[in-house]
């Protein structure tokens, strides 16, 4: 990371358009079901993920300090560089508020460059989701936060600033309170599994990669930053940037762990995906997304399972060439990976295309998740989709 001005380097990096020129007052009337995603980067084992930049996958490797419960070396993918944190009250608090610290002020120069693309004068909030077991530790990291904004030209531009321990799922997580908030708001998510509590976790849930099983997830870490836009309930047409994302289709079904080889997981995969991606009138071609982005097919059964019912919606689909799977690709990276997914799903995509973000690791629940283009879909208005189609969205935990 560089260590030029922020003012350097925000005039180093295109920014895209919002269409927005006016600036909108605080209000609380926004769709409870549906965002837009403008921007994003993200601080990975693979390196920095941005928009047209998507760095090769991470290799995997034995950890130096982490070992198993069979007492052999763990497989990790850590962040190699970030920038140290000297700040003795978080490591007295929770040691693992220190490194998401780290990891947030590594990636916190890129993410307040995005800021380039408010509208003039317009205002925005904040949102962190890091899984902080200590309230202290949380209003710390909001505080450096909101200190670092301060220092910038937006600093008075910032309005509401919190804190959420969960970044599972993202309409929750930034819907405004009752007080009220901004269009745009700044979503900064960070874990780092690269520790005992979180192996043990792994391990209890039977996901761990060790010696004594090859299958499975290999701890990770990551810090995500996404300019996001909350949609208004009076227009829902305002801008022609980003990609639309309504809420989740989750997929409730026996424990995954429980069932039999005989066809059970294929077809919850198949319901899946004609629920969060539903075919086209009959008068026009289905389309199939550009870009399909898993969260863990180094778990069991997983590749057979998606890639049978992906083949049969759409034919000249393919998970090597047209897809990614974020366990593969930089380790497991906890509450963070919601927000990587997205990410993930349109960093390489141009503007007319789209994205399916899967989770079948779950073992009650599977979710897909739609990222439509603006460009393409009128945000819903060119495709005649009415707010009363959408589904709710489920929960989970992607630790």
């Amino acid at each position: 990371m560089s260590r030029a001005s922020i003012y350097d380097l925000l005039q180093q990096r295109a920014q895209p358009v919002v269409e927005q020129p006016v600036v909108v007052e605080e209000r609380s009337h926004f769709r409870a079901d549906r965002l837009r995603l403008l921007d994003g980067v993200a601080l990975t084992a693979a390196g920095v993920l941005a928009m047209g930049s998507v760095p090769e996958a991470a290799r995997v490797e034995l950890s130096e300090d982490m070992r198993g419960p069979d007492g052999f070396q763990l497989m990790a993918c850590a962040v190699k560089e970030v920038i140290p944190v000297g700040e003795s009250r978080l490591r007295r608090l929770d040691p693992k508020a220190l490194r998401l610290h780290e990891l947030i002020q590594t990636i916190l120069l890129d993410a307040l460059m995005m800021l380039e693309a408010l509208p003039e004068n317009g205002r925005f909030d904040i949102v962190l989701s890091a899984p902080l077991r200590s309230g202290e530790a949380a209003s710390l990291l909001l505080e450096q936060i909101q200190q670092a904004v301060a220092e910038t030209e937006y600093g008075e531009r910032l309005g509401d600033i919190r804190h959420s321990a969960v970044g599972w799922d993202p309409h929750t997580c930034l819907a405004v309170s009752e007080s009220g908030g901004h269009p745009h708001v700044l979503w900064l998510c960070a874990d780092s599994l690269i520790n005992a509590t979180d192996v043990g976790r792994l391990d209890r849930r039977g996901l761990l990669m060790k010696a004594s099983r090859s299958v499975g997830l290999a701890p990770g870490e990551a810090a995500v930053a996404l300019l996001m836009q909350r949609v208004s309930e009076e227009d829902d047409a305002e801008s022609a940037s980003g990609w639309r994302l309504d809420s989740a289709i989750e997929q409730e079904h026996a424990p995954r762990s429980s069932r039999t080889r005989q066809g059970g997981a294929t077809l919850v995969i198949k319901d899946l995906l004609e629920k969060s991606w539903p075919e086209a009138a009959a008068d026009t071609e289905s389309e199939a997304p550009s870009r399909i982005v898993m969260d863990a097919l180094g778990v069991s059964g997983s590749v057979t399972d998606v890639a049978g019912p992906l083949t049969d919606r759409w034919r000249g689909i393919d998970l090597t060439d047209n897809g990614v799977s974020v366990d593969r690709w930089c380790g497991w990276p906890g509450e963070a990976l919601t927000a990587l997914q997205l990410l993930l799903a349109i960093a390489p995509l141009g503007d007319g295309e789209s994205a399916l973000v899967l989770n079948v690791v779950e073992e009650r629940s599977s979710r897909g998740m739609a990222l439509r283009s603006c460009a393409v879909s009128g945000d819903g208005a060119a495709a005649g989709e009415d707010a009363e189609g959408t589904s709710a969205n489920g929960e989970g935990n992607a630790t």
